[in-house]
């Protein structure tokens, strides 16, 4: 299992990033971003989990 949605700290904000290999985007785009870590990871888990279906 893939996972494309990652958590990034940027500037104090975790960032939930989307690593999925698509041409248009030049860099990792920042999906959502959250003040704990502990939010970022469940939506990024949440997202991995709905991108397998």
């Amino acid at each position: 299992m893939s996972e494309f949605y990652k958590v990034q700290e940027r500037n104090g904000e975790f960032h939930v990033i989307d690593t999925r290999p698509d041409d248009s985007q030049t860099d990792e785009t920042s999906v959502v971003s959250y003040s704990t870590r502990q939010e970022a990871e469940g939506e990024a888990r949440r997202l991995n989990e709905n991108s397998l279906g």
